[in-house]
């Protein structure tokens, strides 16, 4: 399954055949392409973009997750298929279209500007977790960010019992940010067996600037069942307790995002993401990084740190020598217990690219490929 968007207006999901073949089998309403499907604009939204698929293990149904708006405000948003991609009209059920739910007021009890969901999870209980961030403005004009994340029931409304503390019952943002600084942006979420909710994404301990972070740190958090702070998650060093972030940094260089985590069975965590630095201190170069954390949210002293610190690695040298830059968008861990990285490769072109680590990771070894692609795709 992937998911996307159309032109920024438009959910879409498309299903291949184990051939990599379009699913003649799913989708195809409305004269659109067998093994496709899109969404309708919601209502008055001229902006609808996904970002984020989970399948229900159950029924095969689709969650879709992201966001509608304009420009501001941004408010999260979910659609849910059914197992042949059509709109399943039993979830949300809210005008205009059944099938859809869109929260009507951000996060921050209606302050924020722009709530996005990054990251879609299922709970065992069939609940669905939409986690991202959410922006309030502050008194300087600018915004704060915050991780944050929304519970639904099955039935696609918001879950009552969740969060509610400073934000609308179902939801949740984390308050203070993790580093003290004006932007935390979660990117993925993970449900633990106990049903602890682990967040990660990055931390910037400076303002943001042209909506960019300014020097951001691999940051995580952990969350009870009903939407509250774990306190015994992090808390390192005089961090806030429930959260932590990675510091020094990995490379100890000018930024580092997670944009993916996963749990190992023993429910370690991986976090991936991307690193900029340059070891002869010309422009940052970015690169595929990583880091193991163990289920009290400190680094795993076991993995990593040929290169780094205990607990981390990243890729030392260009995959490709067209292209320099790695940016990590993806993790999964195979049956070998090794980990592979997915993501963009660019320079002299764009390209998608895989890089393979050993776990326990003692050695900086790693195995990549890479398949070129045509030029302003990203992933």
């Amino acid at each position: 399954m992937l998911g996307g968007s159309i032109n920024n207006t438009n959910f879409a999901a498309v299903r291949l055949l184990s051939n990599g073949e379009l699913d003649p089998n799913f989708g195809g309403n409305d004269g659109q392409n067998p093994g496709t499907v899109y969404i309708p604009t919601f209502g008055v939204y001229p902006c609808n973009q996904c970002f984020a698929l989970a399948l229900q293990p159950t029924d095969g149904k689709i969650i879709l997750g992201g966001i509608i708006g304009a420009v501001t405000p941004n408010y999260i948003a979910a659609v849910r298929l059914t197992s042949e991609g059509a709109l399943d009209t039993t979830f949300g059920n809210q005008t205009p279209t059944d099938g859809t739910m869109s929260l009507t007021q951000t996060i921050t009890n209606g302050s924020g500007i722009d709530d996005q969901c990054r990251s879609v999870a299922l709970q065992n209980d069939g609940k669905i977790l939409l986690g991202g961030f959410s922006a309030a403005g502050n008194t300087d004009g600018g915004s704060d960010y915050y991780f944050a994340i929304v519970r639904l029931l099955a039935s696609g409304e918001l879950d009552p019992t969740f969060g509610g503390q400073n934000s609308l019952p179902g939801t949740f943002y984390l308050t203070p940010t993790i580093s003290g600084g004006t932007g935390d942006q979660c990117y993925s979420i993970a449900v633990q067996s106990d049903g602890k909710i682990v967040m990660g994404g990055f931390t910037a301990n400076s303002a943001f600037s042209g909506g960019v972070a300014n020097n951001p740190y691999f940051a995580a958090a952990r969350l009870l069942t009903n939407g509250t702070v774990d306190t015994t998650f992090g808390g390192i060093n005089g961090q806030n307790p429930g959260s932590m972030y990675i510091t020094p940094r990995i490379t100890g260089g000018n930024g580092e995002q997670c944009n993916s985590i996963i749990l190992q069975s023993d429910e370690k965590i991986i976090m991936a993401g991307t690193t900029a630095y340059n070891p002869t201190g010309g422009a940052p170069l970015l690169s595929f990084a990583l880091t193991r954390l163990l289920k009290n949210g400190q680094l795993d002293a076991s993995f990593g740190g040929t290169i780094s610190q205990s607990g981390t690695t990243y890729l030392t040298s260009a995959i490709i020598p067209a292209a320099y830059n790695s940016i990590g968008s993806t993790v999964m861990i195979l049956p070998n217990n090794k980990i592979v990285v997915g993501g963009l490769f660019f320079g002299n072109g764009l390209f998608f690219g895989l890089a393979q680590f050993i776990n326990p990771m003692t050695l900086a070894d790693y195995q990549t490929s890479y398949a070129g692609i045509g030029a302003g795709l990203y992933v």
